[in-house]
């Protein structure tokens, strides 16, 4: 993953924990919580394993971003707004892409000669 995947996975994390909080604390909408929380864990356990090379954790981070993509981009078309929806399709686009990049990079990167 790179370096820009990494940091765009970890706002992400953060901006869908705040999100669902925010979205509990205004609306007392538990569903909000419940679902920001887990998906902002997710992405940060999946950030924290893939900045270890591990690749089940970058696909975890990929999956939960294409996720909240797939949440949000249709709120946006019914009433666009800043926060969150176009927030979130942002940093799910970023993660998204960047991660991508990271995993087609690592797989055509040469092995290191043995010794």
């Amino acid at each position: 993953m790179t370096k820009t995947g990494l940091v765009l996975a970890w706002l992400l994390a953060a901006a869908s924990a705040v999100g669902g909080v925010l979205g509990y604390v205004q609306a007392g909408s538990t569903a909000s919580l419940i679902a920001g929380t887990v998906a902002g864990g997710l992405l940060a356990v999946g950030a924290l394993g893939a900045a270890r090379g591990r690749m089940g954790f970058r696909i975890l981070a990929i999956a939960v971003a294409l996720a909240l993509l797939a949440r949000f981009l249709p709120v946006y078309f019914r009433k666009p707004q800043l926060w969150p929806a176009m927030v979130m399709i942002a940093l799910s686009t970023g993660t998204f892409g960047f991660s991508l990049i990271g995993a087609v990079l690592d797989h055509f990167r040469p092995e290191p000669p043995r010794a």
